[in-house]
């Protein structure tokens, strides 16, 4: 996210995005500790989650998009799932 809300490269709307989305998203710490066995732990993140992915499939469909771009989004985009 913080790579995408700088990127120039990128339109306003999916910078702006992205930074919302980082603002939002939860603390690395948070994820140190998650508890997989307890995945109610990730349900107020629930929705930041699934912005997230989806702007991920955005950019990497977009025709801008690099091929090594698109890739790096495809593997992020398997833990997302």
């Amino acid at each position: 996210m913080e790579e995408f809300s700088g990127d120039t490269s990128l339109s306003n709307a999916w910078r702006g995005e992205a930074a919302h989305l980082l603002a939002a998203y939860p603390l690395l710490a948070f994820l140190r500790q998650f508890d997989a066995g307890d995945p109610a732990e990730l349900e107020p993140y629930a929705v930041v989650l699934s912005n997230a992915r989806r702007l991920f499939q955005r950019v990497a469909a977009s025709p801008t998009s690099s091929k090594q771009r698109e890739y790096s989004l495809r593997v992020v985009l398997r833990h997302l799932y």
